[in-house]
């Protein structure tokens, strides 16, 4: 997430052609990783992102962080049903 969608989206290539895993039940545990997230960080994204302003990352805000959530949990959705 913090990377953007493009460099998501090339780890996970590179991840994948070197480990050779089986990527079926892949969405599910993006999902599980998702659910994890509203666990831990609740309604306090403005926290979240507060958290990544000393490593100089300022363009992290609580509507990012949203945005690229709805993403992840859209695309694991879609591979799901």
């Amino acid at each position: 997430m913090i990377y953007g969608q493009a460099a998501m989206e090339a780890f996970t290539r590179h991840y994948l052609a070197r480990t050779g895993i089986d990527t079926r039940s892949l969405p599910y545990w993006d999902l599980y990783a998702a659910l994890r997230l509203v666990r831990l960080a609740g309604e306090d994204l403005r926290g979240w992102a507060a958290f990544f302003e000393p490593y100089g990352r300022r363009d992290i805000t609580e509507q990012s962080i949203l945005t690229y959530y709805q993403f992840f949990v859209a695309q694991a959705m879609k591979s799901v049903w």
